[in-house]
């Protein structure tokens, strides 16, 4: 069963999105999987770049938009900020290859750090 995508927080269908989440399945908002975990909630974040060309500052780039996304949803959701008010949120960068994904690094309470075997050679800038 695909997660149930939204773009928008209110509405039946956000509120059955909800009813998986506070279930630990996941949601898709905005793009962004969410899912609660054992002890945290999980971010799963799309990268905007090619595995070989995805450096630290481009990934900061693509999590830092995530974290605005999910700042805007708590604000947005009353229901949604209660679910997750005393978690921490981990968010993942993942690369989509189009058959499955890769988890290139994460972010956690401003701890950036790579998954083993990365990151490639990346330009910087």
């Amino acid at each position: 069963m695909l997660p149930i995508g939204v773009e928008d927080p209110t509405g039946d269908r956000f509120d059955l999105a909800l009813e998986h989440f506070a279930a630990g399945k996941f949601f898709v908002f905005r793009g962004y999987g969410l899912c609660r975990r054992q002890g945290f909630i999980e971010v799963r974040v799309p990268s905007s770049w090619e595995v070989e060309n995805t450096n630290q500052e481009r990934a900061l780039q693509d999590l830092e938009v995530a974290e605005g996304n999910i700042r805007t949803l708590r604000e947005a959701s009353p229901r949604f900020s209660e679910l997750v008010c005393s978690l921490p949120v981990r968010f993942i960068l993942v690369y989509d290859y189009g058959m499955g994904g890769l988890e290139l690094c994460e972010l956690e309470d401003g701890e950036f750090t790579w998954r083993p075997g990365y990151p490639h050679h990346a330009p910087a800038g």
